[in-house]
């Protein structure tokens, strides 16, 4: 894999780890209410969209002849696979209430808001954060 296709990938995996918030302690909640509020949550989230921008953001990083592959390549995510993997994390590590929480911010107009800028935010910072985790990885290797 080439040090451009690893800073991809890292950054990538950046984008979830800043565009899904942080892990809550478990608290009593039922399995059937975590569900339903992780499901919608991910629908108020859009996913797809979500994906898409960030593929185009991405797509920066690439010469220009890459980037239309790039993105198609990304686009063609498994996105059922990916929510199902997000959902089951979401219920394992949020109570109802918490993912209730996420939902009915991100279905406000700021935090619509917010998920449209995410994209671009992450187009800004990955470059930096790549950078960092190649050259860590590239001190761990040696």
């Amino acid at each position: 894999m080439t040090v451009s296709k690893a800073a991809a990938w890292i950054g990538f995996a950046a984008f979830f780890a800043v565009a899904l918030p942080a892990t809550a302690p478990r608290a009593q909640d039922s399995i059937e209410r975590r569900l339903a509020a992780a499901h919608r949550y991910a629908m108020v989230a859009d996913i797809p969209n979500l994906i898409d921008g960030m593929a185009r953001q991405m797509a920066m990083n690439f010469p220009p002849g890459e980037r239309p592959s790039f993105i198609a390549f990304m686009v063609g995510l498994d996105i059922v696979r990916l929510e199902v993997a997000m959902v089951d994390a979401m219920v394992n590590h949020f109570t109802s209430a918490e993912l209730e929480a996420l939902a009915g911010f991100y279905g406000t107009p700021l935090g619509k808001s917010i998920l449209r800028k995410m994209p671009a935010y992450m187009g800004e910072v990955m470059p930096a954060i790549n950078e960092i985790m190649i050259d860590r990885l590239e001190m761990y290797n040696k």
